[in-house]
């Protein structure tokens, strides 16, 4: 089969179009004819071919066609005719052929091109032909499914088919016993019989390489068919003990079948051989051999086997009791006589009067006395002889009649004498018991009464009672009547010997009764009274009838007999009496209280119960508080109790202690809140006298606080990260102080620390200085990374080792140094931190020394002969810098002053007040320094007006103070703007802090103090001028110093001197606030 594959070489104007074809299959060591084909005809032309192997070969020929002289394999140094080198060329100069000799370990197929040269000697390439490698079976023949041993049963269908890695793919046939029984890869046999059982043998060919075999194991299984018995006899009759000829059990099955006798206790060692040897008479009955394997089972025919047997031990009754215990007039049976016999026995009763009854069957209607003895039963037949087997019965009966003796039934004697013994017998089966009743009968008497020392106790009837399981019978009645005295049966009616009762309550009645025989007669006797009646009665009992009532009982015969009442008159307690008796106690925690004794009259005796607040547990009627403790404050009541009543009396005791305070919670229990989340401390307190409680945060005190029932509370609202912090709850009284803490921790995302001084952020610095920025932050947790990064005039960037500090929880302080500033190190300084709540960044801006920024002018205010200028510094070029201010009168006028004022403190915002004649201005302001200057915008126009008073010379004329009230609130205005924009360059825009004047003067809190000087006036100063400043409320808290704030702080104000005709006053740095004034105290937004 030949493959074509062409190649069209898409190049303009080239046609030329070269092919490439050879066989679709190679193999090693054989020869392979490849062919390359132009589609024009070129005399001289030169077809290159390829033959590759990846890795292994590169084969290359070329072959010439010259029309004249024929095709020749081009050859260093010389060309061979193609005749004698394995080529060939077409007459026509189109198709080339080149033998290709495949190398013998040929593994991988070999790709084929070949090439050729246009009318235009451009070379035009074939595609590739790789031709399939051959492949025969080899070991890659197999079957589907994969078992080559097979086992089936007999009708069932079987299907395998057989695979092998072949190329070209392979031919399959299947024999058995060296015949072919299925030409294709498929065995397929659809009823399977006992013949198709054996080896089938499967061979894969394609003509390359050796033909494959390979065998596949059939096995074909059945059950079985039939069950044969040798000796084939199925009824056998043989006596006990005797022994039956062995019976074999064969069949006929694959695989082999296995063998098992059912039947009566079939001996458990047999296989296919049945063997009765011995034979029992329990092994009567059908046997069967079953034949199985694991197609199925086959069941042989019955064996029948009879054995013959006497009764043996074998004789039973039913029911199988083998006595019986019945009543006379009773039936008997039936009672069943069994034996298992084989053939059937028969039966024979013979009753104890030795006459006999035929049949298995015992039964009688109503028995005599005579019945009562042994019952035998005989059974037998042919095989072997007679078995008896006896039954016991007893026939039972009551007590017929009760004899006593002597037969005397009447007997009269006096206590202390003895009656003769009195016998009772009977006839009864089984043998009666006897009891004796009547009053007092002697323990362990049986059938004979013997009464000796008689008493009261005997006297009465007495009668023998005869009796077993089937009745019981009585004796005739026997009376003994005994004379006596009272003796000790003397008995109160209540039967009590003792009586209480209550003062008031009545006695009675009580009545005083004896045993006597004939009667007693009675009398009482108490508190030298006698009453001869047996009946007691009192009303209405005192005190006085507490004691002993006696009552005798007689009657002649023996002694007379006395018994004593004890009667108890109770009363309550009458009053509760406290030793000492002091009703109020006021003691310290810790201290004795002195013993209280309780004591009250009564009867019976009183019991004492103090209560109160933790009495001691084993406080009696003495209340002893040792070592008081604090919950033992209030009223202590001792009660006096008795049956009859209570009373009780009271002291309180007042018990002082030392405040105690419990742990601060914080939210209930967690200790640790997000920022902005409303926290609330509060701890339990208590004391006496009533504590006083503050609560502090770092050992300085907060406010407002709430107290509720022993309850204090502080409330943050909104908690902020400067709230970090140890918050202690602290009580306070006479007696001392206590307190609670806790640690607040408000997590929050860095930002930088206002509370303490921070680096400008713009900085001018000369080279050859040194640069330092110590930068404080607030973070919670601790920031989890930070980093310098500078970045210079160029735009490069690099990091800078640097360190951070912890000082506090919250606080954090990280600092940046270099020395001898190079021209290389001005640019950017970027500071990035970054927590688990967030980031922060701030830029410090590093430039050389060079003139400051333009100032901006903030405000302008013109009054009568005054115009007062604000404007807010910039930054100073590195260096101190100085403010003119240039004044432009319209009508051309310019005045340039230098205000003396310098940028030299804290303050963003100066002022001059200036004193000008009337007209209209505009302002400029100039700043300088060493290395130049700038200026501001020219402020708007500001109209000055002319002085309306005649004393043009006075500051403090009313003219002037009206004019200069405007000016004075343009003031206040400026610096709150002021005060605002610093509150939130040092809180950012956390604007909840609450300033008080701690002393106000004046509505504006300043004292009197002229701020300029008129024209007039020399440059000679009359002192300092001073100005209250407000401060923040704060509780005894100090300053840097350590020292208490303790009133008002006064700053100096400098005055200037005069300048031409008109002079400017400024504001210095020292009329500025404390700087600590501004800065945040511990919760100082709260106060109200």
């Amino acid at each position: 089969m030949m493959m074509m594959i062409k190649y069209h070489t898409v190049v303009q104007p080239i046609s030329l179009d070269v092919t490439i074809s050879g066989q679709k299959y190679i193999e090693p060591g054989a020869l392979y004819n490849v062919t390359c084909t132009v589609n024009e005809y070129r005399d001289n032309r030169k077809t290159t071919f390829l033959a590759i192997i990846p890795g292994k070969q590169f084969e290359e020929i070329i072959v010439w066609y010259y029309k004249l002289y024929g095709c020749f394999k081009f050859l260093v140094p010389t060309s061979t005719d193609c005749r004698n080198a394995s080529c060939a060329c077409d007459d026509n100069g189109l198709a080339t052929h080149w033998i290709y000799t495949s190398p013998s370990d040929l593994s991988t197929s070999v790709t084929f091109q070949c090439e050729s040269s246009d009318k235009d000697n451009k070379i035009v390439e074939s595609t590739e032909l790789a031709p399939t490698m051959t492949e025969g079976p080899g070991s890659s023949l197999r079957f589907n499914p994969t078992n080559d041993t097979v086992i089936k049963e007999l009708g069932q269908q079987f299907v395998v088919l057989c695979l092998a890695n072949c190329t070209p793919v392979c031919q399959f046939h299947w024999e058995k016993d060296n015949s072919v029984v299925s030409p294709g890869a498929t065995l397929q046999i659809s009823n399977l019989s006992k013949e198709d059982n054996g080896t089938y043998t499967c061979t894969g060919y394609n003509g390359y390489g050796t033909p494959a075999t390979k065998p596949l194991y059939l096995t074909v299984n059945y059950g079985p068919k039939a069950v044969k018995l040798f000796p084939p006899r199925t009824e056998y009759t043989v006596e006990e003990e005797a022994t039956i000829q062995a019976i074999n059990c064969t069949s006929d099955c694959r695989p082999s079948c296995e063998y098992m006798w059912s039947g009566p206790n079939t001996p458990s060692d047999t296989t296919n051989v049945l063997s009765l040897n011995n034979i029992k008479k329990n092994q009567t009955g059908v046997y069967n051999c079953t034949a199985c394997n694991e197609v199925g089972c086959l069941v042989s025919s019955d064996v029948n086997v009879d054995v013959q047997f006497g009764a043996g031990s074998s004789l039973q009754f039913q029911p199988s009791n083998t006595s019986v215990s019945t009543t006379k007039g009773d039936p008997l049976g039936p009672i069943n006589c069994i034996a298992i016999c084989n053939p059937p026995c028969q039966y024979i009763w013979t009753k104890p009067d030795k006459t006999t009854i035929n049949g298995s069957q015992l039964k009688l209607k109503s028995l005599t006395m005579e019945d009562h003895g042994q019952f035998i039963c005989t059974a037998s037949n042919d095989i072997g002889g007679g078995q008896n087997k006896s039954l016991d019965v007893t026939v039972n009966y009551g007590p017929q009649s009760v004899t006593l003796l002597p037969n005397k039934t009447q007997y009269t004697e006096t206590e202390g004498s003895d009656i003769a013994p009195i016998n009772c017998t009977s006839n009864c089966r089984p043998i009666c018991n006897y009891t004796w009743s009547g009053p007092n009968v002697p323990a362990g008497t049986n059938n004979v009464l013997s009464l000796k020392n008689i008493n009261a106790h005997h006297m009465g009837i007495f009668i023998c009672v005869a009796y077993n399981d089937l009745g019981s019978l009585n004796s005739s009645a026997v009376n003994v009547n005994i004379q006596f005295g009272p003796g000790s049966s003397l008995q109160f009616k209540p039967n009590a010997t003792s009586v209480t009762k209550t003062k008031g309550d009545s006695l009675g009645p009580i009545e005083c009764i004896a045993t006597c025989n004939p009667p007693c007669q009675y009398k009482w006797s108490y508190h030298d009274e006698t009453k001869n009646n047996g009946v007691l009665t009192v009303g209405n009992l005192s005190i006085d009838d507490h004691g002993l009532f006696l009552c005798t009982a007689s009657n002649g015969f023996g002694d007379s007999q006395n018994k004593s009442l004890h009667v108890t008159v109770n009363y309550g307690p009458e009053a509760v009496v406290l030793s000492p008796s002091t009703k109020l106690y006021t003691v310290t925690h810790g201290e004795n209280v002195a013993p209280i004794n309780c004591t009250s009259k009564c009867r019976p005796e009183c019991t004492y119960i103090w209560s109160g607040p933790h009495v001691p547990s084993d406080t009696t009627n003495v209340l002893s508080l040792e070592s008081i403790k604090k919950n033992q404050s209030g009223d202590f009541n001792c009660t006096a109790t008795n049956v009859v009543g209570s009373m009780h009396s009271s002291v309180n005791v007042i018990v002082q202690y030392e405040p105690v305070v419990n742990n601060v919670s914080i939210n209930g229990s967690s200790f640790t809140v997000r920022e902005n989340t409303t926290v609330i401390l509060s701890c339990k307190f208590e004391g006496n006298p009533a504590p006083q409680n503050t609560w502090e945060k770092n050992n300085v005190i907060i406010s407002p606080v709430q107290e509720n029932n022993g309850l204090s509370m502080y409330t943050i609202q909104p908690a902020l990260c400067e709230d970090n912090g140890n918050y202690s709850c602290v009580s306070n009284n006479s007696l001392g102080m206590s307190y609670a803490q806790q640690s607040l921790y408000v997590t929050c995302s860095p930002r930088l620390n206002f509370q303490v001084d921070q680096p400008n952020t713009k900085i001018g610095l000369p080279k050859g200085a040194d640069l330092s920025l110590t930068v404080y932050l607030l973070a919670y947790p601790k920031p989890t990374s930070y980093v310098w990064i500078f970045n210079d005039t160029n735009g490069n960037k690099s990091k800078i080792a640097s360190n951070l500090n912890t000082y506090e929880s919250f606080k954090h302080v990280t600092e940046l140094s270099k020395e001898n500033l190079t021209q290389y190190d001005f640019g950017d300084y970027i500071l990035k931190v970054d927590n688990t709540y967030g980031s922060t960044s701030q830029t410090y801006h590093v430039v050389p020394q060079g003139p400051p920024d333009a100032t901006t002018i903030l405000n302008v205010t013109c009054d009568v002969n005054t115009a007062i200028l604000f404007w807010r510094i910039s930054f100073n070029g590195g260096e101190t810098q100085h403010f003119s201010i240039f004044i432009h009168k319209k009508g051309n006028e310019m005045y340039i002053y230098d205000t003396g004022i310098t940028d030299g403190n804290d303050e963003d915002v100066k002022y001059a007040r200036m004193k000008l004649s009337a007209g209209e201005y505009m302002f400029t302001v100039y700043g300088k320094n060493n290395y130049g200057h700038n200026n501001s915008t020219e402020s708007k126009p500001c109209r000055v007006e002319e002085v309306r008073t005649t004393n043009t010379d006075s500051v403090f004329s009313p003219a002037v103070g009206g004019g200069t009230a405007a000016a004075i609130v343009v003031i206040v205005a400026i610096m709150l703007f002021v005060f605002i924009i610093k509150r939130r360059r040092s809180k950012g825009d956390d604007g909840r802090q609450n300033l008080t004047n701690e002393d106000k003067d004046d509505d504006d809190g300043l004292k009197a103090n002229p701020l300029y000087v008129s024209s007039g006036e020399t440059a000679n100063d009359s002192g300092p001028l001073y100005s209250v400043v407000n401060k923040k409320v704060k509780s005894e808290e100090t300053d840097k110093t350590g020292n208490l704030d303790q009133g008002p702080v006064y700053s100096q104000v400098n005055k200037m001197e005069q300048k031409g005709w008109f002079n400017f006053i400024l504001l210095s740095s020292e009329n500025k606030c404390r700087k600590e004034e501004y800065k945040e105290t511990s919760k100082s937004r709260y106060v109200t």
